[in-house]
Parts: C-alpha cells; sequence; structure tokens
C-alpha cells in the first residue's frame, strides 16, 4: 500500500496545481466579475479634468465622454459635465461647463 500512496498523492497534488493555474488565468483574464464596475463621481471628475486640460481647456463643450464613467449603468459613458453636477452640484449642462471649467481650468 505505500508504494501506491505516492503516485495518489502526487495526482492531488498536480491536480490542485492545475485549478489554481486555472484560476489565476481566469482572474487576469477577466473570468471573475462582470468587468462593469464603473470609477466614481470624484475619481471621473478627476480623469475627465486631466483630459480637459490636456486638450488646453479649449473645448467647452458637456459632452467629453470620461472613460469607465457609468454611474447610472446604462452601458454608455457619461460625460465630465454630468461628473460636474453630481459633485459641484450645478444645476444646468452650461453651468456645469461653467463650474467645471473653474475647477478644471483655473489656477489653483
Amino acid at each position: 500500500m505505500k508504494g501506491l500512496s505516492l503516485p495518489i498523492n502526487l495526482v492531488v497534488i498536480i491536480a490542485i496545481c492545475v485549478l489554481v493555474l486555472l484560476a489565476v488565468a481566469a482572474f487576469f483574464a477577466g473570468g471573475f466579475g462582470g468587468g462593469t464596475a464603473s470609477i466614481s463621481d470624484s475619481a471621473a471628475l478627476q480623469k475627465g479634468c486631466g483630459m480637459w486640460q490636456s486638450r488646453g481647456c479649449k473645448v467647452n463643450d458637456c459632452d467629453l465622454e470620461v472613460p469607465g464613467y457609468d454611474f447610472n449603468a446604462d452601458k454608455k459613458l457619461n460625460t465630465l459635465s454630468e461628473a460636474c453636477l453630481r459633485i459641484l452640484g450645478s444645476g444646468s449642462c452650461a453651468d456645469a461647463t461653467a463650474e467645471c471649467f473653474k475647477y478644471c481650468c483655473s489656477e489653483r
């Protein structure tokens, strides 16, 4: 019986290793979770400000989409002005653009 226990233990260890490797591969391939998590409003505001600043703060529109920002989970990217509306409490799209400009592009 001792001669048979070594191969059985080896098979069990190999099976466990294979399962662990598959779990790690699934984790890195995105197999765990939906991958639909949205970034927070404040992170979207910071990211959107960075994008706007990199464009020279010249584009004054309300439709600058922030990658990864989908606060209402409709599978459409939301905009920087929507982040401003939610964080800075602006009333309209034009107010949001003005508030975003003050927040993102004026000297601090």
